[in-house]
This record gives structure tokens, sequence and C-alpha cells, in this order.
């Protein structure tokens, strides 16, 4: 029997995906708003940030994790917690060794490709020794974070943030215009300062705004896809399946 995931229960949707040889993982959506209040694990936690976003803070440290992050906290790391306005869908990971080899901290570094898939495999063969692989592969990417850039400069931080509140109103060549930059150096600087192209980022932020429909108000697949700005049901599930590495239908029987 491997570890078992300490948590507030902040979240009320919860799946095991992995739970034995030393490893345990749940695939978890943390709701709107959600706070927890200053804590730590008995045991070393590694987590991947799939949809959504959160702050974290520990003592000397503020982050904001995004989509596509991980982050690595020691036994003890004490830190506490506040989710975004569109929740957050992460896998977190317990192990007794894995985590001694990654650098504390949290990092834009993971390739979400790889993420997904492992992601996918592990609840395709949840409870089985296939899913534990899956999750310790996983692990195995999460290796050095990379550290955070300077701060942005005030136009860049602007154009993310109207990026972040209207998505799918957004183009990027305006947005760059607006904050007097040239189309290749935007995106250039966007990746550089928050790890992620700004077209890859707006799409994950309209998956976010439909899951957290899908998830916190219980609406079909088609009202999730319109609730997050999408032309219809397929580019939603695309999406998601992208960034989470199941369909909506999957998520929803998982966390549900």
């Amino acid at each position: 029997m491997g570890p078992r995931l300490h948590s507030l229960r902040v979240a009320p949707h919860r799946r095991c995906l992995a739970d034995g040889d030393g490893v345990a993982a749940v695939l978890g959506y943390y709701p709107p708003f959600a706070a927890q209040p200053t804590h730590s694990h008995p045991i070393d936690q590694t987590t991947f940030v799939l949809l959504g976003g959160l702050h974290e803070s520990r003592p000397g440290n503020d982050y904001e994790a995004l989509c596509g992050w991980f982050g690595v906290k020691p036994a003890g790391c004490c830190h506490a917690n506040r989710f975004g306005r569109e929740g957050a869908l992460l896998v977190t990971i317990e192990t007794a060794d894995d985590a001694k080899h990654a650098q504390v901290g949290w990092s834009a570094g993971a390739d979400l490709q790889v993420v997904t898939g492992l992601v996918r495999t592990a609840t395709d063969t949840a409870g089985s020794p296939l899913a534990t692989e899956a999750i310790r592969d996983l692990l195995a990417g999460a290796v050095r974070p990379r550290p955070r850039s300077r701060i942005p400069p005030r136009a860049l931080a602007l154009a993310r943030e109207r990026l972040h509140e209207e998505p799918e109103q957004c183009r990027i060549d305006s947005l760059a215009k607006h904050a007097g930059f040239d189309r290749t150096t935007f995106a250039r600087m966007f990746r550089r300062h928050f790890g992620i192209p700004p077209s890859i980022y707006r799409a994950r932020r309209m998956t976010a705004v439909a899951t957290r429909a899908l998830l916190t108000e219980r609406c079909s697949v088609a009202d999730a896809a319109f609730a997050g700005g999408f032309a219809d049901h397929s580019h939603y599930t695309r999406s998601v399946r992208r960034f989470a590495g199941v369909t909506p239908k999957q998520l929803r029987e998982l966390l549900g």
C-alpha cells in the first residue's frame, strides 16, 4: 500500500489514479476561490496544474502557478493556497523518494503533451501497476524548475491580465500593438516571462472557464463550451483533452 494523500479536503471532486509501490496520486478539482490556510504535509509532494491556477505562499516566497506548471514541496514545507476564479484541476503525487531529486519551487517547465499523455495512461489503467508506472514517469519529468524571469514590463503584464480576464474576446495582434510591441517580440517576451506563448495561454484560459462550468454548474458539454467561448462542443472537447488528457465526459465521470 502506497502513502496516502494528506489534504485539507477543500476539493469535493477527487479520483485516485495510483496508490501502491511507494507512490500515491490523485486527480482533483479545487473549486473557484477555495482557500487553504497554512499547513504542511508529512511526505514529499509534487503537483502538476492541468487547468486553472493558484497562488501559493511559503515562508519567503509567493508563487502564481498556472496551467502547465509543476511544483515540488518537501515533507514539512509550510504553505497556504488560494485558487483562482476558475479553480484548478491538479494531479497531486506523494512519494517518499523521487521528490528529493527535484528542486523545491514552482516552474513552467512541464511538457504538457507528456503530462497529459501520462495522466491519460494513469486514468485508463487506474488501480493497476501500469498506473503507478505512468505516475513514476510523470515524476521523472519534475527535475529542476527553471528560475523565474525578472518582473515583466507593465505593458506586458497588463496585456496578460486582459488575456486572462477576456480570453475569448482578445486578438493577440491587438494586444501586442497596444502593449507597444510587434507580434513576434510580444510572443517571445510573453513566453519568457509567463512560460508559454500567448495563444496557448488563451486556449488554456478558455478551457478552464468552460471546465469550471462543466464541474461546478453541472451544465452540458455544449453549454460549457459556450461559457468558455468555444465555437462548439467539439472544439471544447479537443481542447480539454489536449490540456487535461481526457474528454469532458470522462472528466465529469471521474470527478462527479
